[in-house]
């Protein structure tokens, strides 16, 4: 590992030097430089500074840097630098909140000079613990501040790091951790070897990909003949951050879901064919915006200035534009896409190292007698083997748990093995020619969401037939199991974008009328508090089992997310999103939610 933690340090400095040590490493392993700073650092500021310093050759950082730099508001941002091998991590927050927030096995850590200014030092003893959290036997520190602190603190934190395993170093102010009674092996990650992706999704082809970037050999198992069979086949998607009158946490981890999938969608898709930016609009159907009350506050400080670049209230002219009613109640995403999944799912399969096996539906799983897990189909055949196993397979994770609890005597609920209470929940849209619309001028130029989504002016091909396609839904119907289209649920697609949109749902009704309207249909996962659960299934007899699934109608938003969250607690690396919003996605959270409940009832 090589990841750097830099503290209360405004100067750029630091950052550049992890960047010019590592931007020419072409091993697997993936890099972080967790950048702590109270407010989003100056964008001039920061092109003079790498222009100074590398001159011409600083260009290429700043290339990569600009698209990354909206909506830095307070929290965390995870910047993609070359090809997602090195990650920027910003964290706008005091420096306490961002030692709380960190994750992983830092190898450097840096006390900036501007810690000995912080309002308040925090405790040496709670200091130190916190900083042993996060270091592995080998990790240094160095504090550029100590000639600065008080000298009783001083003393004290220096007894502090003593205790927890810390050895001062020759060099002034600089320490190593060597705990003597933790052993190394305890402390690391997994070593690249062969994994198991059940389900190939957008949280199977995310979670495949993450992995095979680090060194992995992945086989992708699917029930279908080819990748994207199940619901992430939808022809079109919408991808826009959840907003909430409180900013929410389901808020700010859609936000960090977002910023990571349009960067993987920049990538590998082709924009403007498989994928376009452009924003969408938030049609606010029963008048109330769901904008967060402090990015539109009179007097918002100017740290939430950057909100707007993420959601702004729709000004009276985007309303029009968007085809809408005059006085319309609306929000404007101006980073927001469209996305066509399947295009999504196949890039990523494609990256080296990972082998897609159609036709593979897993029913069971079983440990080999060299301690392999092995995926076996109905018959009992061995389908693939591998040292860990990723379950991603919607809906059909659940029926998989259920035979893995009972293979191993664990109790189990039929529908919450593990806790876990899987829900299906189907939805079908609507689609047809553009060609054959006669009032296009109704269509909206961007796409529209609120209640469902409506969008227009999408290139698309099926079969010899090419042109541009409209595309509005979905239906929600929770419990429902069946992924076959239902002529049923057209009227309903219908009555939903006449509220949403009303010029288009006019004119779109005579192709439902005249069955010119294409339904499509799939069945999607979800959890009760409406966020997935990604990591290890935390059950001491079965290590090396992962989930990444129950993304329910925000794959598209948080599939790559996720898939990075899964490869890091792997490799014991930085999170993608600070350490109270990771917890969010824990695998484990619904089993220890459930020993809780068992507790109580005893």
């Amino acid at each position: 590992m090589s990841h750097t933690l830099c503290l209360s340090a405004r100067n750029p400095g630091l950052f550049l030097d992890w960047w010019e040590a590592h931007r020419e490493r072409r091993d697997a392993a993936v890099h972080h430089f967790i950048w702590q700073v109270d407010q989003a650092p100056d964008w001039e500021t920061l092109v003079q500074a790498i222009t100074e310093r590398f001159d011409t050759e600083g260009e290429r950082l700043i290339r990569q840097l600009q698209p990354h730099w909206w909506g830095l508001i307070p929290g965390w941002h995870r910047l993609a630098l070359e090809d997602e091998r090195l990650i920027l991590q910003l964290a706008i927050a005091p420096a306490s909140d961002a030692l709380s927030g960190a994750t992983g096995g830092i190898r450097r850590i840096h006390l900036g000079s501007d810690f000995a200014r912080t309002a308040e030092l925090p405790d040496p003893g709670h200091l130190a613990s916190a900083l042993s959290g996060l270091s592995r036997h080998g990790s240094q520190l160095h504090c550029d501040c100590s000639q600065a602190l008080p000298e009783v603190w001083s003393a004290a934190w220096a007894h502090a790091m003593r205790s927890k395993g810390w050895i001062a170093l020759d060099e002034p102010h600089s320490y190593l951790y060597d705990p003597h009674w933790i052993s190394k092996e305890s402390q690391s990650g997994l070593s690249p070897s062969t994994a198991v992706v059940i389900g190939s999704g957008l949280s199977g082809a995310a979670s495949a990909w993450s992995l095979a970037r680090r060194g992995w050999q992945v086989t992708v198992l699917d029930a279908g003949p080819a990748p994207a069979a199940g619901a992430s086949g939808l022809p079109v998607g919408l991808v826009v951050p959840h907003t909430s009158a409180d900013d929410t946490r389901i808020s700010q981890v859609s936000r960090a879901g977002v910023r990571c999938m349009l960067h993987r969608a920049d990538a590998l898709l082709e924009h403007g064919q498989q994928w376009s930016g452009g924003g969408v609009l938030e049609h606010c159907v029963d008048g109330e915006s769901k904008l967060a009350r402090a990015w539109t506050a009179a007097d918002r400080p100017k740290a939430l200035q950057p909100a707007s670049e993420w959601a702004h209230p729709a000004s009276p002219a985007e309303v029009v534009e968007a085809k809408l009613p005059e006085g319309t109640t609306a929000i404007r995403h101006p980073c927001a896409a469209w996305i066509k999944p399947p295009a999504l799912v196949h890039a990523l399969l494609r990256q080296p190292g990972i082998h897609f096996q159609g036709n593979s539906r897993v029913v069971s799983l079983k440990r080999s007698d060299a301690g392999r897990w092995q995926a076996l189909d109905d018959s009992g055949a061995v389908l693939a083997e591998a040292d860990i196993v990723v379950m991603a397979a919607a809906f059909q994770s659940s029926a998989l748990l259920q035979r893995l609890a009972s293979a191993t005597g664990q109790s189990s609920a039929s529908d919450s093995s593990f806790g876990i209470p899987f829900k299906p929940l189907r939805g079908q849209i609507a689609w047809g020619w553009q060609d054959e619309v006669i009032d296009q001028a109704a269509l909206p130029p961007r796409p529209v969401n609120g209640k469902g989504s409506m969008a227009a002016h999408i290139p698309y091909a099926i079969g010899a037939r090419e042109g541009y396609m409209w595309i509005t839904g979905s239906t929600f119907n929770r419990g429902d199991t069946d992924p076959g289209p239902r002529e049923k649920d057209m009227g309903e697609i219908l009555a939903k974008l006449q509220i949403l949109h009303p010029k288009a749902a006019a004119a779109l009704t005579p192709a439902f009328a005249e069955g010119r309207a294409h339904a499509w249909a799939g069945v999607r996962t979800t959890l009760p508090d409406r966020l997935p659960v990604v990591g290890p299934l935390a059950v001491a007899s079965l290590e090396g089992i992962y989930l990444c699934s129950g993304m329910g109608a925000r794959g598209l938003a948080l599939a790559m997310l996720c898939g990075e969250q899964l490869a890091a607690q792997v490799h014991d690396e930085p999170w993608p999103v600070e350490r109270k919003l990771g917890q969010m996605l824990s695998a484990g959270r619904w089993l220890a939610r459930s020993q809780q409940e068992s507790r109580k009832q005893a």
